[in-house]
């Protein structure tokens, strides 16, 4: 596994502004953005071939929007547990509200809000033990190509259980990758957003541009992974 060479790769293409400068405005279109998920499926698939050049053209916008969709879909149903986790407890405030002695709705709304502190602990938690699957349900879709590849566990286990080290290397690859996306946005962003009237403006196409790469990253790293589980 060769992480510094995920992180660089989308450069080094002859052709990367043009296909950086496309991702970044399909990335920044609702729904439509989708596609760059199958665009980072493609990335995989690429690696795994062994081709020199892993950065795709963006033909066949299509399937790739279809194949966003199926692995955006796969990956709401892994953190719907964590929604309901964080968001779950805030229905207990609706009968607190209709308490009417002070002293008893204080009480309540105290023991509501240690619920949810707890809860959102628990949530935290599980979306870091969800993000460590998140690299065999890529792989599994990429090599599969089907929606429910995305939740066949036994085989992401195995990948897990056979690969650690490179396995270990693509998610830790992959937290990296957000890290530097979430502080680029917020420093670019918040020295554009410093330029009267038109800097939140700018601010849109800079979250767009550092979304395209990170899918780049991360199809990289899944297809390093893929060709390291033979």
């Amino acid at each position: 596994m060769d992480m510094g060479r995920s992180f660089t790769f989308t450069f080094k293409d002859p052709e990367w502004v043009n296909r950086v400068g496309l991702g970044t405005l399909i990335s920044i279109v609702p729904i439509l953005g989708l596609a760059d998920l199958g665009y980072q499926v493609e990335v995989s698939r690429r690696v795994m071939r062994g081709e020199s050049r892993p950065l795709p053209t963006w033909d066949d916008l299509g399937r790739k929007w279809v194949e966003g969709i199926a692995l955006f879909l796969a990956l709401l149903i892994y953190q719907l547990p964590i929604y309901v986790l964080l968001c779950g407890p805030l229905a207990l405030f609706l009968p607190v509200l209709k308490v009417s002695d002070q002293r008893s709705a204080e009480a309540a709304v105290s023991a509501v809000l240690l619920i949810w502190l707890l809860t959102c602990g628990a949530g935290v938690l599980l979306a870091l033990a969800e993000s460590f699957l998140v690299p065999g349900i890529y792989l599994q879709y990429v090599r599969r190509s089907t929606f429910f590849a995305c939740f066949d566990l036994p085989a992401i286990f195995s990948a897990i259980r056979r690969h650690t080290s490179q396995y270990f290397t693509a998610w830790l690859g992959m937290l990296c990758g957000v890290l530097i996306y979430i502080l680029v946005v917020l420093v670019v962003g918040g020295l554009l957003g410093l330029i009267p009237c038109v800097g939140w403006v700018l601010q849109i196409p800079v979250a767009g541009a550092g979304i395209f790469w990170l899918h780049a990253v991360i199809g990289h790293l899944v297809g390093q992974l893929g060709v390291q589980c033979g």
